[in-house]
C-alpha cells in the first residue's frame, strides 16, 4: 500500500487544482460534460509525466512500470467515480436503482478507453490531450449512427466497453513491456 499511497500523493500534491476543476465538473449531469472531465483528469496525471519525461523520474523510486500505469490509472478513477456516485445520489435521486445504475456504468466503462487513448497519445505522438480529444470530438459526431452501437464512449452495448478495454489493455503492453523497462524501446 506503501507504493499506492506515494503515487496518490504526488498526484494530488501535483495535481490539486485539476483535480477539484474535473471532480466539480464531473458532478454535472450531462455524459459529455463528464467524458470531458475524465479527459482533463485522465490526461493529466500518467500521459501528462510522460509527455514531459517525468515518468522516468518517478520510475528512479522502487516502481515498476505496471504499478505505476495501474496506481495512476486507480487514482484518477477514484476521484471519477466518487464525483459519479455524487452526481447520481444528488442529482438523480429520483430515479430507480435499475436507471442509477445504468447511468454510473455508462459514465464509469469510459475511463479505461480515455485513459488507453490518453497513454498511446502520450507514447507515440507526445500529446497526451490535444489527440484524444480530437478522437472524442469525432466519435461524438458518429453517435448518431450505427457507430452508436460499438464506441467506447457512448457505452451503450458491451462491444463499446470492450473495444475501450482493448485500447487500455494495448497502452499497457506497450507501456509495461519488460523491453522498454530495459531502456531498449523508445
Amino acid at each position: 500500500m506503501k507504493k499506492f499511497e506515494f503515487i496518490f500523493r504526488k498526484i494530488v500534491k501535483q495535481r490539486g487544482i485539476r483535480i477539484l476543476t474535473t471532480f466539480f465538473l464531473a458532478i454535472f449531469p450531462s455524459h459529455s460534460l463528464k467524458v470531458f472531465a475524465q479527459l482533463l483528469m485522465l490526461s493529466s496525471i500518467l500521459p501528462h509525466d510522460m509527455e514531459r519525461g517525468d515518468d522516468e523520474v518517478i520510475l528512479q523510486y522502487p516502481l515498476r512500470r505496471l504499478e505505476l500505469f495501474f496506481f495512476e490509472f486507480l487514482t484518477g478513477s477514484l476521484f471519477m467515480i466518487v464525483a459519479e456516485f455524487l452526481s447520481i445520489s444528488l442529482l438523480k435521486s429520483h430515479l430507480g436503482i435499475h436507471w442509477k445504475f445504468f447511468i454510473f456504468s455508462r459514465n464509469i466503462s469510459t475511463l479505461p478507453y480515455i485513459y488507453g487513448i490518453c497513454m498511446l497519445s502520450a507514447m507515440y505522438l507526445k500529446s497526451s490531450f490535444i489527440v484524444p480529444f480530437i478522437l472524442l470530438i469525432v466519435d461524438g459526431l458518429f453517435c448518431e449512427t450505427a457507430w452508436r452501437y460499438i464506441s467506447p464512449v457512448n457505452a451503450q452495448t458491451i462491444w463499446g466497453f470492450l473495444i475501450g478495454l482493448g485500447i487500455f489493455t494495448l497502452a499497457f503492453g506497450l507501456y509495461a513491456n519488460p523491453m522498454r523497462e530495459r531502456g531498449e524501446v523508445e
